[in-house]
């Protein structure tokens, strides 16, 4: 992605220190936290995906569609109980990568969210798959 902005332009668009842009973009840094990438993305406007590297970093997997497609038709209290299932799953994640002791970095987060356990997306989907025999969904 290229915009033709110097480093400090950047770095003022961004609120992104200017000794951390040079770092990034000389190849200095190769993994930035989520905190750095993130305003970035939000500088330039841009979804944090337009870093990845991966190949599949637009393609909506199918289940995940469907996935979306079925949360867009719910009532409120199935998107709460949704929300509310997501949310666990996440801080679970989040506690698993504090107990590592690591920072968590934007590559290792899209990793993660591209990589997620079988388990608990058959979870996820049980409660949608229950969420429909309720007449929910």
């Amino acid at each position: 992605m290229e915009r033709g902005l110097t480093n400090s332009e950047l770095a003022e668009l961004t609120c992104t220190p200017l000794s951390t842009i040079v770092r990034l973009v000389s190849g200095q840094t190769t993994n930035p936290t989520w905190d750095v990438m993130l305003s970035i993305a939000e500088g330039l406007d841009v979804p944090m995906d337009e870093f990845s590297t991966r190949q599949n970093k637009r393609t909506i997997r199918e289940n995940e569609m469907n996935h979306m497609q079925k949360y867009r038709v719910l009532g409120s209290s199935g998107r709460q109980a949704v929300d509310e299932c997501l949310e666990r799953e996440y801080v679970q994640w989040l506690r698993l990568l504090q107990k590592k002791g690591s920072r968590i970095s934007y590559k290792e987060t899209i990793d993660r969210i591209y990589d997620l356990d079988k388990e608990k997306l058959d979870r996820l989907l049980s409660l949608l798959d229950e969420l429909e025999r309720r007449g929910q969904l």
